[in-house]
């Protein structure tokens, strides 16, 4: 992969993520992405367009001779239109929830994958001051797992419950999370605090 890291005093445009762990997500989006094109590329196409790869790296100096698919993918990377970091950055800045979802897919084959968040939902218990319920869903090999995380602007604090989704795909998590009450939302919060 051809990337240079962000320079020194990038603003950081989402906040709790720093230069270069939003930089490596931007590199984990480049990634899927050329990963993706591989995915649709037809078997009899692939023999030519790592031949055009290791040329290609091979012409900048850049050839992977131990590792040829890392050729291949910096390969479909430059080969994509995908935006420069400052422009992806200020597109996850505004459309987190997307590129969550988008991470939160299974890949071809099952994997292990951490929970990422991919709903958030503000709820408003008497007396209080808003908390934001966010919904984070991680994949085990088998089932899609998910737990709620509450947060509000006042404290730094954050609870979040036990895993209380177990499903067979995403979109079923998300549904039962859409369908709670914001009654149901509180009682789970009232369960997380000490």
């Amino acid at each position: 992969m051809i990337l240079d890291t962000p320079e020194p005093g990038h603003q950081e445009p989402v906040r709790g993520l720093t230069d270069l762990g939003l930089f490596s997500r931007y590199s984990a989006y480049r990634e899927r992405s050329a990963s993706a094109l591989l995915g649709v590329i037809p078997r009899d196409g692939v023999r030519p367009l790592y031949r055009a790869a290791r040329k290609w790296a091979l012409d900048i100096g850049l050839h992977e001779g131990q590792d040829p698919m890392a050729t291949l993918l910096a390969y479909c990377e430059k080969l994509l239109p995908l935006p420069p970091y400052d422009v992806w950055a200020a597109d996850y800045n505004s459309h987190r929830l997307a590129y969550m979802e988008e991470l939160a897919r299974p890949p071809l084959t099952p994997v292990e994958t951490e929970p990422v968040m991919v709903s958030v939902r503000g709820i408003q218990p008497p007396d209080e001051p808003t908390w934001y319920a966010t919904l984070l869903v991680g994949h085990d090999g088998m089932d899609w797992r998910g737990h709620i995380r509450f947060h509000n602007d006042v404290t730094e604090d954050s609870h979040r419950t036990s895993e209380i989704f177990i499903e067979d795909d995403l979109d079923s998590v998300k549904e039962r999370f859409a369908a709670f009450t914001d009654a149901t939302l509180v009682a789970f919060l009232r369960s997380t605090l000490p």
